[in-house]
């Protein structure tokens, strides 16, 4: 995912336009005690908050 984002997040910036969609499993907000899934889960939605938060101050 990180990735897909440093390859397409300069060309997005230079045209001042585009989306990148974020797709979680639906098993991520089930929490158990050897789930990496939830972990692999937060960090891609927590990620995408963080982008649309920082979005303000990148363009």
């Amino acid at each position: 995912m990180l990735y897909g984002i440093h390859a397409v997040l300069p060309s997005m910036l230079s045209r001042s336009t585009g989306h990148i969609i974020n797709i979680a499993s639906v098993a991520g907000p089930e929490v158990s005690k050897t789930s990496i899934v939830s972990c692999r889960y937060f960090a891609i939605c927590k990620l995408g908050e963080l982008m649309r938060k920082l979005q303000k101050w990148i363009t």
